[in-house]
């Protein structure tokens, strides 16, 4: 599978993401529950996946491909 590096922010108005955790695609889907009390009792937060570097130009196509399908920022205390 595919590791990703998941981020997380408070805000979007800052620039500064914080690495949460790594993620591992089966190549179909990965889920992250988010636990941490913290960041559950805030008002709001985002997270943001990582896309690992794909050097040939195959990678990259599918990468692009799958980017057009979802945004950079997912909403909410679980990402699913």
């Amino acid at each position: 599978g595919t590791t990703y590096t998941l981020q997380y922010s408070p805000a979007l108005e800052t620039i500064t993401w914080g690495d949460l955790a790594s993620v591992t695609s089966d190549g179909t889907a990965v889920t992250y529950t988010e636990t941490d009390a913290t960041r559950l009792a805030g008002p709001r937060g985002f997270y943001r996946t990582i896309m690992p570097v794909i050097p040939d130009a195959a990678g990259r196509a599918f990468a692009l491909k799958a980017a057009a399908l979802f945004t950079d920022v997912f909403c909410g205390p679980n990402l699913k």
